[in-house]
């Protein structure tokens, strides 16, 4: 019996298992020896099979601060899983764009060579390429084009995450 329902064919546990709700992880760059960044449909599948086995249910593939070349590889990669649907292990919802729109200030371990200014027209582009699954893009505020960049984003209902900034607070309260 579950609250005032009763339901057949439920599983007992032992008394010292607790059932919580699948994790959804919206900032993993790899799991397992892979990397989203890899560009491999063999990488996302290793990534969402054990990111299941570890409870997470669902994942953001989150993308680091690489080449143009590399960033689109791997956009386009997530965009054939999902367009696959794959169905092993974790679900692939879409992509957390971490970088390269980020403040040299505050690389943390994203590649310095490949920082470029947050422009509407190159967001648009790796959209395009990723087949418009990129959900949430990391951001520093304060650079320019920061501000236009996050008024775009909320136009589309993605969402802007600010990170690897040296925003102010009066800099966030802009944005």
């Amino acid at each position: 019996k579950i609250g005032d329902f009763e339901v057949d064919g439920l599983t007992l546990l032992d008394e010292d298992k607790i059932v919580v709700p699948g994790f959804i992880d919206e900032h993993i760059h790899g799991s397992s020896g892979s990397d989203i960044i890899d560009g491999t449909i063999a990488s996302l599948t290793n990534i969402a099979e054990s990111l299941l086995e570890e409870g997470t249910t669902a994942f953001l593939a989150t993308t680091t601060t690489s080449s143009k070349e590399v960033l689109e590889k791997s956009l386009a990669n997530v965009k054939e899983y999902i367009d696959k649907k794959n169905n092993t292990g974790a679900l692939l919802l879409g992509i957390h764009l971490e970088g390269p729109f980020i403040s040299d200030d505050y690389l943390g371990a994203q590649h310095p060579d490949y920082v470029d200014v947050p422009l509407i027209d190159t967001f648009e582009h790796y959209n395009k390429v990723s087949g418009n699954n990129i959900l949430l893009v990391t951001l520093a505020a304060e650079v320019n084009g920061g501000v236009e960049l996050i008024e775009y984003l909320s136009k589309h209902n993605i969402v802007a995450s600010v990170g690897h900034s040296a925003a102010t607070y009066d800099d966030i309260l802009c944005a």
